[in-house]
Order: C-alpha cells, then sequence, then structure tokens
C-alpha cells in the first residue's frame, strides 16, 4: 500500500448505508477499497482528491482524511516524533488531539482502551513540553474517556483550523495506520437546515436531511447528472427537494396530496435560495394525489424519484396494524403503478418503506414489513447496493434478505427501510 493518495473515511452510524453511498457515489471498485471496518473505510485513489468537496457531497461520512504511514503504538517515542512533525510542520497549529477507530471487525480500542489512553496522554504531555521550548502554548483537546472525538469538538476546538487531529486507525493491539484528518460532516449546516427553515412537519415524522443526501446519492447508479429530472412525489416539508438543490440538481419536481405540505415545501425551498443566492427557475411543486400522478407528468420523463411515502403514524396500537399495513400496501402499489409510466427506461426508484414493532408488553417481538416485494418484483428489480465489482462481501454490510437497508433507531415504533428499484 502507497500511502500519498490513500484516504479514510470515517463512517456514520448506520455503516451499512455510509458504505453504500460512498461506493455509489464516488464510483469505486473493489481493488480501490483497502480496508473495510464497521466505523472506517480506506481508500486508494488515483489522484488526489477534493476531500473538503467530498464531505459536502457525502451525507453519511464524519471525516475524511489522509493516511500518513502504519505506525507501531508501542514505539512511543517514534510515535512523539511522527505527530510532531505534523503540528511543527503547520506553525500557527498548536492545538491538538487524536482518535484511535478500529480497523477491524474486533473492538480493539475497547479491549485496549486503558492502554492506549494512558498512551495518548505521554505523547500528549510530551507534545507539549516540546511546544514549551519552542515558546509556544498549546492545548490537548479531549473527550473525556472517549478514545474518539466527535467531529463537534474537532469543529469547536478549531482543530481542522488550527491545529491536528492525528488518527490512528488499529489493526492489532500494537499496529496502526496513521491518518490526519482534513474535513468533517458540517453539523452546523445540518442543523441550520433542520432547524432554520420556516416549515416543519415534525408530526408527521421527518427524513432526516443526511438520510436525504444518502438516498439522492444512492440514485447516482442511474447515471444521474445536475440536468437528470429528480421527482419526490410525497415531498412533505420538502428535506430531499431542498438537499438536491442543495447539491446543485436544478431539474427538480416535487408533489404532494397534502397541500398544507407542498405551500410547506414552496416556503422552504424559497426561503434556501434566498439563503444561498440562487434561483428555483427549474423546481416545481405541485399537489396531487399519487394515484393521480402519471395524468399530471409527461410519460418517461423523470430520470430519478427519490422519495419517503407517508410512513404511517408515528404511534400506533397493536389491533391496529393489519389495517394500517393493508392500507399502506394499496398505497405503495398505487404508486409505482404510477411511477411505471413516468419514470424512464434507465431510472431507478429510490423509497423507503415502513417496518413496524408490534409489542407484548413492554418489548418489541414482531417486525412487520410491507407484504408487496413479490407483487412489485414482477414489473420492477430490487437493485443491489453492493453489486459486484464494487465491494468483497464482507459482515460490515447489512443488507436484508429482502434487499433493503434498515436505518433506524431503537426508540423508534416505525423504521425505515431503504429500496433502490429500477424498471423491468
Amino acid at each position: 500500500m502507497y500511502y500519498n493518495m490513500t484516504y479514510f473515511f470515517i463512517l456514520g452510524n448506520n455503516p451499512t448505508l455510509s458504505i453504500a453511498e460512498i461506493l455509489n457515489r464516488l464510483n469505486l471498485k473493489k481493488e480501490d477499497v483497502n480496508y473495510v471496518s464497521p466505523q472506517v473505510m480506506v481508500i486508494d485513489f488515483k489522484a488526489d482528491i477534493d476531500a473538503k468537496r467530498v464531505q459536502e457531497i457525502l451525507g453519511g461520512t464524519i471525516k475524511i482524511g489522509k493516511i500518513i504511514k502504519r505506525v507501531k503504538l508501542d514505539q512511543t517515542e517514534l510515535l512523539i516524533n511522527e505527530i510532531s512533525q505534523l503540528i511543527f510542520s503547520q506553525l500557527r497549529k498548536i492545538y491538538f488531539g487524536f482518535s484511535f477507530y478500529n480497523l477491524t471487525n474486533d473492538d480493539l480500542v475497547a479491549q485496549y482502551k486503558s492502554k492506549y489512553s494512558k498512551l495518548q496522554k505521554e505523547v500528549a504531555l510530551e507534545i507539549k513540553n516540546k511546544l514549551k521550548k519552542e515558546g509556544k502554548s498549546s492545548r490537548w483537546v479531549s473527550s473525556g474517556d472517549n478514545l474518539t472525538l466527535s467531529s463537534v469538538i474537532v469543529e469547536q476546538n478549531k482543530l481542522l483550523d488550527n491545529g491536528v487531529e492525528a488518527v490512528f486507525l488499529v489493526t492489532s493491539e500494537n499496529d496502526a495506520l496513521m491518518g490526519q484528518t482534513i474535513t468533517c460532516q458540517d453539523f452546523k449546516q445540518y442543523s441550520w437546515f433542520d432547524f432554520g427553515r420556516p416549515d416543519r412537519i415534525i408530526e408527521k415524522g421527518m427524513l432526516p436531511p443526511k438520510i436525504a443526501k444518502i438516498m439522492i446519492n444512492l440514485a447516482t447508479s442511474a447515471g444521474l447528472n445536475k440536468k437528470s429530472a429528480l421527482l419526490d412525489p410525497f415531498c412533505g416539508a420538502g428535506t430531499i427537494l431542498s438537499q438536491a438543490f442543495l447539491m446543485g440538481f436544478r431539474n427538480i419536481i416535487g408533489s404532494d396530496k397534502n397541500k398544507g405540505a407542498v405551500n410547506g415545501s414552496k416556503n422552504n425551498l424559497k426561503w434556501l435560495a434566498e439563503k444561498i443566492n440562487n434561483n428555483l427557475k427549474r423546481i416545481i411543486v405541485f399537489s396531487t394525489d399519487v394515484r393521480d400522478l402519471a395524468k399530471k407528468i409527461q410519460q418517461e420523463s423523470i430520470d430519478a424519484i427519490i422519495t419517503e411515502p407517508y410512513l404511517g403514524p408515528l404511534n400506533f396500537k397493536n389491533n391496529e396494524s393489519e389495517k394500517m399495513i393493508k392500507e399502506l400496501s394499496q398505497l405503495y402499489l398505487s404508486a409505482f403503478r404510477n411511477f411505471k409510466k413516468i419514470l424512464k427506461n434507465n431510472g431507478c426508484v429510490v423509497i423507503v418503506f415502513p417496518i413496524f414493532f408490534t409489542f407484548s408488553g413492554k418489548t418489541k417481538n414482531t417486525l412487520h414489513f410491507l407484504p408487496i416485494l413479490e407483487e412489485l418484483k414482477k414489473n420492477w428489480a430490487v437493485e443491489e447496493f453492493f453489486p459486484a465489482g464494487r465491494i468483497d462481501k464482507n459482515p460490515i454490510a447489512k443488507v436484508t434478505e429482502r434487499g433493503s437497508i434498515i436505518y433506524s433507531r431503537e426508540d423508534q415504533r416505525v423504521w425505515r427501510e431503504i429500496f433502490i428499484f429500477k424498471k423491468k
């Protein structure tokens, strides 16, 4: 392995989605991927990348950095010298911190936590002493007992602008790849968009902006470009529409049965266009039932449909689940009948299905999926998130037997099941 163009990608809370997005959006082959773990991907590129731009493009990557060399964690003096070179080579950057991640499926960082905690303290104090002898004050940024610095800590302590975060990707007790973080996910921008926009429909559940961006990036398998026609037929408050607009797409269409949601989407898009000083010339948002969609949109005119339909109520009684699943199944089947008419032959549908839990006492004990997959497969192919040539089969990529990726939080009764479909 040569490290001059090797980068690490720190994965988000759902590593399967993060990996799928990286592979599809960056059009990588399995020979480009050096390592994959539940926390990190290490990737070889043929040329240097604009890490900050790549970070902006991706929704499921927490940090991107460059690999410097392989190091021995038990050789403290050499380690101090390597890290010191990073800091001293950047004269104004005297804030520094360390993060340890697993580069295997084994949780080595937890296994050797006390050892690594002691190591980073020893290295940090020695570096501070070196800087002091040079007449410079410094600050070691740590995260208490946590051996990983979050993107929030890195940003708030200005480690990327006025300092260094050295990252150790642990392969065994005393072996690691050492790298330096170049960029972090911009949590401020996501918070600004999510909470700053004028219209939010909280009571119906809201698609997180990061997931909206990931879904758009997953659609790049259909060969999308900035002129491609994107449609969200259940646009709600316009999260997918807005993320597509921020990503540079301009031929964007949104629709929703709920006129209030349509007005909310329009308000949010107008607010966003004013904030980024752009126009909405080719963005269309209108009200219609998805069952009538093919009457409103020209046949075979859409390149990609990216959407989260109505997923049902956020809270429900067990005895309501059967009726709810039946009604939603009919809604989805009707939607796909219309999708088939308006989607181009090489287009795709990236869509969220709901998964419901019913309880026995206080315990979640039964998962309920929409039972429509076999019916859909008569006219649609379920696309692989990891097609041959993208990545070697590994236990990190947790794709269901249905061909979906599940996105969830433990406190939710309704989980998201993400699919990619193409017309047969």
